[in-house]
């Protein structure tokens, strides 16, 4: 199969801005074929657009074909999602997909968001089905549950769970949590050093487990983490 090379055309577009004096703004290209862009094999995008970072690296494709990138299986047709240095970002799936061991939803592009740390594991993805991770059962995602609340899951870099709407009355650590609430997870045990014990009575609400936040847990009420980086994997949103 024959691929057609976006680099000139980028290497072109850079130095007529540069000469202009200014500033570089990241290039939306259609691509009616298969394409290799900075090693990616990307498809063709219908009416949506592919993008460049002001740098020339790839923003965001489809796949030409299933691909394993930085560690996760996706399927041909799957958005992916890079930053100006070539990290996998995020991604909207093809159709649902089994990502590290959890179940996440996809739908294609601008779906159900997946998003992914700096190392290729994942950071946040909907559910395609209630899932149990870390003894506490996760609600599927669903529109209808959106109007309500988020039900995205959200992973800390070890894989733990940080956060997740409870799919079910259950009990966790002795505590009785109730359907539809949130339940948050700490990145750290209290056995940690002294010093990150110091950080923690500082923010109380990052370093109390889900079960020594019943009361608010049981009401429904969000308890959020600080987060990494902005999250906004709404369905239809672009990150």
């Amino acid at each position: 199969m024959r691929y057609h090379c976006l680099l000139a055309t980028v290497a072109a577009l850079s130095f007529t801005t540069l000469a202009r004096g200014q500033s570089p703004a990241p290039t939306r290209i259609r691509l009616s074929r298969d394409t290799v862009v900075a090693g990616i094999r990307c498809g063709p995008t219908g009416r949506a657009y592919a993008a460049l970072h002001a740098n020339g690296t790839l923003e965001e494709c489809p796949l030409a074909a299933d691909s394993l990138v930085e560690g996760n299986l996706l399927a041909k047709g799957s958005w992916i999602r890079l930053t100006p240095e070539g990290i996998l970002d995020g991604a909207w799936l093809l159709r649902d997909a089994q990502l590290q061991g959890i179940p996440c939803k996809g739908t294609g592009y601008k779906g159900w968001a997946v998003r992914f740390h700096p190392d290729g594991r994942l950071a946040l993805c909907y559910l395609s089905r209630e899932a149990t991770i870390d003894t506490i059962p996760c609600k599927a995602g669903a529109f209808i549950s959106e109007l309500s609340g988020s039900t995205q899951v959200m992973l800390h870099h070890n894989g733990k769970l940080q956060s997740c709407r409870v799919a079910r009355d259950v009990t966790y650590r002795g505590v009785a949590l109730r359907e539809g609430s949130v339940c948050v997870s700490p990145p750290m045990a209290r056995s940690s050093p002294p010093r990150h014990r110091r950080a923690h009575d500082r923010h109380p609400a990052v370093a109390r487990p889900c079960a020594d936040r019943h009361a608010r847990l049981a009401a429904g009420h969000v308890v959020r983490l600080a987060a990494r980086r902005p999250l906004h994997p709404r369905v239809g949103a672009r990150w």
